[in-house]
């Protein structure tokens, strides 16, 4: 599945319409989504969640998915 990704992606690299952003229903576990979005809006996101969730029991409590605690990490 990484080889046929890579080649997509690489494809769209060429002819010039690759889109970094990844969508989280479809990334795999080897890819990190929210990180794709760029170091701006994690860092607005970050700081929503601070807002809303400042203890982090979001973070804490949810046991899978795309967290903002495991930005750049493909665990």
């Amino acid at each position: 599945m990484r080889h046929i990704v890579d080649a997509a992606e690489a494809t769209a690299k060429a002819n010039g319409t690759y889109i970094p952003c990844q969508y989280c229903n479809y990334a795999s576990p080897d890819q990190d989504p929210l990180a794709s979005y760029g170091a701006e809006n994690m860092e607005r996101l970050k700081d929503i969640a601070s807002k809303y969730d400042p203890d982090g029991v979001f973070q804490m409590l949810q046991s899978g998915g795309w967290l903002l605690s495991r930005v750049g990490s493909t665990e």
